[in-house]
């Protein structure tokens, strides 16, 4: 939280598309997996209306910020806007794996990352990417930002176990304002219980595409996997519409 006036405001947090995150804490935001592209079947490229705001520097980009990524697939990270986006912004970029990283960090032990930058302190946490093969390859953390006392966890395209959680908690990670899952985190009955001890405030099912890109229905098997599971735990998460403010 920051102060503003004398009222303290808790930050507000906008959804895109894939796992594009807008969080604003009055004073500067984080775009967190905000630029990126189609380059990956059945995921979206970066909204027409946000590209839009990117060159005319209008409502998120209009203001003071910083970007941060999870890894660089590129439906979390693109070079392409990225490129584009530095021709009229100052490099304020840190994320894993990522190149163009220049926000200073350090390592209180092996995989974890803490950057502090502009009243923010994010946390980096490395951890093994979903799938197999050269997907699962690349290197990945799940990302959480503080700010003040708040917690928000951005789960990513990540694995969970317990160490990671303990990494978490150890850093002060815990029952965090809010906690951003995908598909793949919460079908797996062993993933959904870790998520289910982080003990969020609130859950939102993110990372899924635009319905004219979903060529392999993850919206559709998003809701109706939380439709029909007996889990009560389920029917507690929220999925958003694309291009909503959450918080």
């Amino acid at each position: 939280m920051t102060k503003k006036g004398d009222l303290i405001m808790k930050l507000e947090v906008e959804y895109t598309i894939n796992e594009g995150l807008s969080f604003w804490d009055g004073r500067c935001g984080i775009l967190l997996d905000y630029i990126f592209d189609n380059a990956v079947t059945a995921w979206s490229d970066m909204p027409d209306l946000v590209r839009h705001r990117m060159h005319t520097k209008t409502r998120e980009f209009g203001r003071n910020h910083f970007l941060v990524f999870s890894h660089g697939h590129s439906d979390h990270y693109s070079r392409k806007y990225l490129r584009e986006y530095l021709e009229d912004y100052p490099a304020r970029i840190f994320g894993i794996g990522i190149p163009e990283t220049n926000l200073s960090a350090f390592s209180p032990e092996p995989g974890v990352q803490i950057v502090e930058e502009d009243g923010y302190r994010i946390i980096t946490v490395r951890t093994q990417h979903q799938g197999t093969g050269e997907q699962a390859a690349i290197t990945n953390a799940l990302v959480c930002i503080g700010s003040g006392s708040d917690w928000y966890v951005q789960l990513g395209d990540s694995i969970l176990t317990d160490q990671t959680l303990a990494q978490m908690q150890r850093y002060g990670v815990r029952s965090p304002e809010a906690v951003f899952v995908n598909l793949y985190q919460i079908v797996p009955a062993v993933q959904r219980k870790l998520i289910e001890q982080i003990g969020a405030k609130k859950v939102f099912c993110v990372h899924f595409p635009f319905r004219q890109n979903d060529e392999y229905g993850i919206y559709r098997q998003l809701t109706r996997f939380i439709e029909k599971a007996p889990d009560p735990f389920l029917k507690t998460m929220i999925i958003p519409e694309p291009m909503s403010r959450l918080m």
